[in-house]
């Protein structure tokens, strides 16, 4: 899990970095950390992060509310866990999603409860899955399907493609199941990414058609048409 501080003030970052590192050993959690100190460099950054602490005050002006604003709009969905001095300005996130705040001094015990929050949310509304290579977070509303390619499975989202080790059954159990059916042996799919029905299965929202088995096919569409009605 990607996490970013945005701060001016390097000694906070150090105090963050203490407290996450140790956080990430206590919770076994892998966690990858960079670090911004202008709202230019984060705002120009390309690299995609599932946790932003930006702090409200740079220079002595009030403008992280601001950048947060300009996040936002670019798209960013980051959790975003503002940092001030101030709770009256951290009433004023909340007008841009924020998750959380932290007034400052930054506290370990403040901080590990806000990170807690922050990543069960996270794991409720994303699935982790590991890669050849790295440990990636794949949010689970842009899953198009899940199918098994020999050994690995793939899955496949409206960002692309991500190949994994871990066994379809053991993804399956993870998903929500109301909203995930197997359309075939070896083959899931998200209800919420069918865009219509067809003859031999369904399209989905990316043009793709999927064919249903004939020994799946009553109960796929069953609990579709139940889906549906919820």
């Amino acid at each position: 899990m990607k996490i970013v501080v945005c701060d001016d003030d390097a000694l906070v970052y150090e105090q963050m970095k203490n407290i996450i590192a140790s956080y990430s050993i206590v919770k076994n959690e892998n966690l990858e950390l960079t670090f911004y100190q202008t709202v230019e460099e984060l705002l120009h950054a390309k690299h995609k992060y599932d946790i932003l602490f930006l702090d409200i005050r740079f220079n002595n002006c009030d403008i992280g509310i601001d950048v947060a604003k300009k996040l936002r709009k670019a798209g960013n969905t980051s959790l975003i866990i503002l940092l001030t001095s101030l709770h009256s300005k951290a009433i004023e996130g909340y007008e841009i999603g924020a998750y959380r705040y932290i007034v400052k001094p930054i506290i370990k015990e403040k901080m590990y409860a806000v990170l807690d929050e922050a990543i069960s949310s996270i794991h409720s509304n994303y699935r982790v899955v590991k890669d050849m290579y790295n440990t990636v977070v794949v949010k689970i509303q842009q899953i198009l399907y899940i199918y098994s390619n020999a050994r690995k499975r793939c899955l496949v989202t409206l960002d692309g493609e991500i190949e994994t080790w871990e066994q379809l059954k053991s993804i399956y159990a993870k998903l929500p199941q109301e909203q995930f059916a197997y359309a075939q042996k070896g083959f899931v799919v998200n209800y919420k990414m069918i865009k219509k029905l067809n003859k031999t299965g369904v399209e989905l929202v990316n043009g793709e058609n999927v064919p249903i088995s004939r020994g799946m096919k009553n109960e796929f569409f069953a609990n579709y048409f139940e889906f549906l009605g919820k």
